[in-house]
């Protein structure tokens, strides 16, 4: 099950991570964003697919989806036109601006609210221990559950 489970969670991320990054085409040119995509997908799959058990495999995906979620409207902000664009959307009313230059539009929220929710669970996932409760002489305990690798 272990297994099946990394496959999964490997297949899974690469699909979403590629998908996730695609709308930086706006900003980087789409064979650059297509490129950065498929890049960043494939290094996500790698890293959940290595990991030691399935549990842990899905830690690590949404640890380092919501990294890739959290960095995607800060690379969309730096470059020349999505700068240009969130400057056309303050003057406009849109969007508020802060002290540090980053312009608040509702993509960055979101982005900013999924990354953050990703980054949560990723880490509860990939730090937590799985634990059960068995019965050992007579009395209920709870012991950690061995992973496999």
């Amino acid at each position: 099950m272990t297994q099946l489970s990394r496959i999964a969670a490997a297949a899974v991320f690469l699909a979403v991570i590629f998908v996730a990054m695609l709308p930086l085409g706006e900003t980087l040119g789409a064979n650059v964003a297509l490129t950065f995509a498929a890049i960043n997908a494939v290094i996500v799959s790698i890293v959940v697919w290595l990991s030691r058990s399935g549990y842990r495999a899905w830690g690590h995906g949404f640890l380092f989806g919501g990294l890739l979620m959290l960095a995607r409207p800060l690379m969309r902000q730096t470059s020349g036109s999505g700068a240009a664009a969130g400057t056309a959307d303050a003057s406009a009313g849109i969007g508020q601006v802060v002290p540090a230059g980053l312009h608040w539009t509702p993509l960055l929220i979101t982005d900013m609210g999924v990354g953050l929710l990703f980054l949560v669970l990723g880490m509860y996932l990939s730090l937590s221990d799985r634990k059960e409760i068995v019965r050992i002489n007579g009395r209920l305990a709870i012991r950690r559950v061995q992973e496999s690798r």
